[in-house]
Protein backbone atom coordinates (compact mmCIF):
# COMPACT_ATOMS: atom_id res chain seq x y z
CA UNK A 1 0.00 0.00 0.00
CA UNK A 2 3.08 2.38 -1.20
CA UNK A 3 0.25 5.46 -1.49
CA UNK A 4 -1.20 5.12 1.91
CA UNK A 5 2.52 4.70 3.58
CA UNK A 6 3.39 8.14 1.77
CA UNK A 7 0.67 9.71 3.25
CA UNK A 8 1.35 8.02 6.99
CA UNK A 9 4.98 9.36 6.79
CA UNK A 10 3.03 13.10 5.81
CA UNK A 11 1.21 12.89 8.55
CA UNK A 12 3.89 11.89 10.96
CA UNK A 13 5.65 14.86 10.49
CA UNK A 14 3.11 17.25 10.41
CA UNK A 15 1.38 16.00 13.70
CA UNK A 16 4.79 15.81 15.23
CA UNK A 17 5.48 19.78 14.17
CA UNK A 18 2.43 20.83 15.60
CA UNK A 19 1.98 19.34 18.82
CA UNK A 20 4.10 21.53 21.08
CA UNK A 21 2.49 24.51 19.45
CA UNK A 22 -0.88 23.06 19.99
CA UNK A 23 -0.16 21.86 23.37
CA UNK A 24 0.90 25.45 24.37
CA UNK A 25 -2.57 27.16 22.75
CA UNK A 26 -4.41 24.97 25.27
CA UNK A 27 -3.01 26.15 28.75
CA UNK A 28 -4.36 29.41 30.64
CA UNK A 29 -1.91 32.36 29.95
CA UNK A 30 -1.01 31.87 34.27
CA UNK A 31 -0.68 28.57 33.73
CA UNK A 32 2.22 28.02 30.77
CA UNK A 33 4.82 29.93 32.81
CA UNK A 34 4.44 27.96 35.85
CA UNK A 35 4.26 24.34 34.35
CA UNK A 36 7.52 22.02 33.94
CA UNK A 37 7.36 19.27 30.94
CA UNK A 38 7.77 16.16 32.67
CA UNK A 39 10.50 13.28 31.18
CA UNK A 40 7.73 12.19 28.84
CA UNK A 41 7.38 15.04 27.51
CA UNK A 42 4.30 15.88 28.30
CA UNK A 43 3.18 18.91 30.15
CA UNK A 44 1.06 18.65 33.67
CA UNK A 45 -1.45 20.99 33.29
CA UNK A 46 -1.86 19.70 29.86
CA UNK A 47 -2.40 16.52 31.39
CA UNK A 48 -4.63 17.61 33.57
CA UNK A 49 -6.82 18.95 31.19
CA UNK A 50 -6.82 15.69 29.59
CA UNK A 51 -7.91 13.85 32.91
CA UNK A 52 -10.15 16.66 33.04
CA UNK A 53 -12.21 15.45 29.95
CA UNK A 54 -10.77 17.94 27.41
CA UNK A 55 -10.91 15.98 24.13
CA UNK A 56 -8.02 18.54 22.29
CA UNK A 57 -5.95 17.85 25.49
CA UNK A 58 -6.61 14.22 25.14
CA UNK A 59 -5.90 13.93 21.60
CA UNK A 60 -2.34 15.70 21.88
CA UNK A 61 -1.59 13.63 25.38
CA UNK A 62 -2.26 10.60 22.69
CA UNK A 63 -0.06 12.13 20.01
CA UNK A 64 2.66 12.73 22.80
CA UNK A 65 3.12 9.05 23.61
CA UNK A 66 2.65 8.07 19.98
CA UNK A 67 4.96 9.88 18.34
CA UNK A 68 6.87 12.45 20.42
CA UNK A 69 7.92 11.10 23.85
CA UNK A 70 11.16 13.53 23.65
CA UNK A 71 13.60 10.77 24.96
CA UNK A 72 11.28 8.23 25.89
CA UNK A 73 10.55 5.58 23.32
CA UNK A 74 6.53 5.72 22.08
CA UNK A 75 3.81 4.21 24.42
CA UNK A 76 1.35 2.79 21.97
CA UNK A 77 -0.67 1.48 24.55
CA UNK A 78 -1.16 4.36 25.99
CA UNK A 79 -1.32 6.34 23.09
CA UNK A 80 -4.48 3.77 22.28
CA UNK A 81 -5.68 4.99 25.53
CA UNK A 82 -5.80 8.38 25.61
CA UNK A 83 -7.04 8.97 21.29
CA UNK A 84 -9.82 6.33 22.81
CA UNK A 85 -11.01 8.82 25.07
CA UNK A 86 -10.96 11.52 23.15
CA UNK A 87 -12.79 9.62 20.21
CA UNK A 88 -16.02 8.92 22.60
CA UNK A 89 -16.10 12.42 22.89
CA UNK A 90 -16.43 12.21 18.68
CA UNK A 91 -12.90 13.84 18.17
CA UNK A 92 -12.09 13.66 14.51
CA UNK A 93 -8.41 13.65 15.12
CA UNK A 94 -8.15 10.92 17.63
CA UNK A 95 -10.50 8.89 15.44
CA UNK A 96 -8.05 9.04 12.52
CA UNK A 97 -5.15 8.01 14.81
CA UNK A 98 -6.79 5.47 16.48
CA UNK A 99 -7.04 3.94 13.14
CA UNK A 100 -3.78 4.28 12.26
CA UNK A 101 -3.06 2.48 15.34
CA UNK A 102 -5.02 0.08 14.27
CA UNK A 103 -3.90 -0.29 10.82
CA UNK A 104 -0.20 -0.60 11.66
CA UNK A 105 -1.03 -3.16 15.15
CA UNK A 106 0.81 -0.76 16.98
CA UNK A 107 -0.81 -0.71 20.29
CA UNK A 108 -3.80 -2.94 19.64
CA UNK A 109 -4.34 -5.88 17.54
CA UNK A 110 -3.67 -5.64 13.82
CA UNK A 111 -7.75 -5.27 12.66
CA UNK A 112 -7.58 -3.21 9.13
CA UNK A 113 -11.61 -3.52 9.94
CA UNK A 114 -11.49 -1.22 12.74
CA UNK A 115 -9.17 0.87 10.73
CA UNK A 116 -11.50 1.22 8.26
CA UNK A 117 -14.44 2.10 10.67
CA UNK A 118 -12.27 4.86 12.65
CA UNK A 119 -11.21 6.65 8.79
CA UNK A 120 -15.09 6.44 7.84
CA UNK A 121 -15.57 8.00 11.28
CA UNK A 122 -12.96 10.99 11.15
CA UNK A 123 -13.99 11.30 7.15
CA UNK A 124 -17.34 11.95 7.72
CA UNK A 125 -16.33 14.29 9.99
CA UNK A 126 -14.25 16.35 7.11
CA UNK A 127 -11.32 15.20 8.23
CA UNK A 128 -9.11 14.97 4.86
CA UNK A 129 -6.52 12.38 5.92
CA UNK A 130 -9.07 10.01 6.86
CA UNK A 131 -10.90 10.61 3.40
CA UNK A 132 -7.64 9.56 1.70
CA UNK A 133 -7.14 7.07 3.41
CA UNK A 134 -10.66 5.70 3.21
CA UNK A 135 -10.10 6.12 -0.61
CA UNK A 136 -7.21 4.25 -0.89
CA UNK A 137 -9.35 1.42 0.76
CA UNK A 138 -11.53 1.63 -1.91
CA UNK A 139 -8.67 2.16 -4.89
CA UNK A 140 -7.02 -0.78 -3.67
CA UNK A 141 -9.88 -3.10 -2.67
CA UNK A 142 -8.40 -3.86 0.69
CA UNK A 143 -11.01 -4.61 3.85
CA UNK A 144 -13.71 -3.17 1.71
CA UNK A 145 -14.58 -4.14 -2.18
CA UNK A 146 -12.81 -2.57 -4.81
CA UNK A 147 -15.11 0.10 -5.51
CA UNK A 148 -13.05 2.91 -7.83
CA UNK A 149 -16.41 5.20 -8.05
CA UNK A 150 -16.41 5.31 -3.75
CA UNK A 151 -12.89 6.55 -4.32
CA UNK A 152 -13.08 8.94 -6.67
CA UNK A 153 -15.74 10.40 -4.04
CA UNK A 154 -13.75 10.56 -0.90
CA UNK A 155 -10.04 11.60 -2.48
CA UNK A 156 -12.34 14.36 -3.76
CA UNK A 157 -13.86 15.59 -0.64
CA UNK A 158 -10.19 15.51 0.03
CA UNK A 159 -8.90 17.10 -2.75
CA UNK A 160 -11.57 19.76 -2.25
CA UNK A 161 -9.82 20.88 0.82
CA UNK A 162 -6.20 21.54 -0.84
CA UNK A 163 -4.63 17.87 0.14
CA UNK A 164 -2.17 17.51 -1.98
CA UNK A 165 -1.63 13.31 -1.64
CA UNK A 166 -5.76 13.04 -2.87
CA UNK A 167 -5.37 15.61 -5.33
CA UNK A 168 -2.76 13.37 -6.62
CA UNK A 169 -4.71 9.74 -6.56
CA UNK A 170 -7.79 11.66 -7.76
CA UNK A 171 -5.53 12.88 -10.91
CA UNK A 172 -4.13 8.90 -11.18
CA UNK A 173 -7.95 7.64 -11.45
CA UNK A 174 -8.84 10.37 -14.13
CA UNK A 175 -6.13 9.69 -16.14
CA UNK A 176 -6.86 5.87 -16.49
CA UNK A 177 -10.69 6.70 -16.05
CA UNK A 178 -11.06 4.58 -12.99
CA UNK A 179 -14.64 5.00 -11.68
CA UNK A 180 -14.98 8.65 -13.63
CA UNK A 181 -14.86 9.48 -16.71
CA UNK A 182 -11.18 9.27 -18.26
CA UNK A 183 -9.87 13.01 -18.65
CA UNK A 184 -6.32 14.16 -19.61
CA UNK A 185 -7.10 17.48 -18.75
CA UNK A 186 -8.74 16.89 -15.40
CA UNK A 187 -5.68 14.83 -14.37
CA UNK A 188 -2.91 17.39 -15.60
CA UNK A 189 -4.90 19.92 -13.37
CA UNK A 190 -5.00 17.89 -10.22
CA UNK A 191 -1.15 17.09 -10.57
CA UNK A 192 -0.74 20.46 -11.33
CA UNK A 193 -2.37 21.65 -8.16
CA UNK A 194 -0.46 18.54 -5.94
CA UNK A 195 2.53 19.52 -7.82
CA UNK A 196 2.52 22.86 -6.92
CA UNK A 197 2.40 21.61 -3.49
CA UNK A 198 5.70 19.62 -3.51
CA UNK A 199 4.04 16.11 -4.35
CA UNK A 200 6.89 14.40 -5.87
CA UNK A 201 4.43 12.03 -7.96
CA UNK A 202 2.33 14.90 -8.95
CA UNK A 203 5.63 16.44 -10.45
CA UNK A 204 6.06 14.05 -12.42
CA UNK A 205 3.19 12.94 -13.43
CA UNK A 206 2.58 16.73 -14.93
CA UNK A 207 5.94 16.93 -16.65
CA UNK A 208 4.85 13.86 -18.15
CA UNK A 209 1.81 15.43 -19.59
CA UNK A 210 3.50 18.33 -21.05
CA UNK A 211 6.27 15.56 -22.54
CA UNK A 212 3.60 13.61 -24.21
CA UNK A 213 0.90 16.23 -24.62
CA UNK A 214 -1.68 14.55 -22.87
CA UNK A 215 -4.35 16.75 -21.30
CA UNK A 216 -2.72 20.61 -21.54
CA UNK A 217 -3.00 22.92 -24.53
CA UNK A 218 0.55 24.55 -24.19
CA UNK A 219 3.49 23.03 -26.09
CA UNK A 220 6.12 21.74 -24.26
CA UNK A 221 8.61 23.98 -22.93
CA UNK A 222 11.28 24.31 -20.00
CA UNK A 223 9.19 25.08 -17.29
CA UNK A 224 7.10 21.81 -18.01
CA UNK A 225 10.60 19.36 -17.87
CA UNK A 226 11.11 21.42 -14.58
CA UNK A 227 8.37 19.23 -12.83
CA UNK A 228 10.14 15.85 -13.63
CA UNK A 229 13.97 17.17 -13.59
CA UNK A 230 13.99 19.16 -10.28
Amino acid sequence: MERHRKQLASTLVLVSALIAAVATCLLPPSLQAQTQVQPNGIDPALLAKANAGDAKAQFIVGAFYEIYGGDVPPDYHQAASWYRKATEQGNADAQFRLGMLYYNGNGVPQDYAQAASWWRKAAEQGLPDAQNNLGVLYDEGKVVPQDFAQAAGWYRKAAEQGDAVAQYDLGLLYERGNGVQQDYAQAASLFRKAAEQGHAGAQYHIGASYYFGKGVKEPLHKSATRFIFE
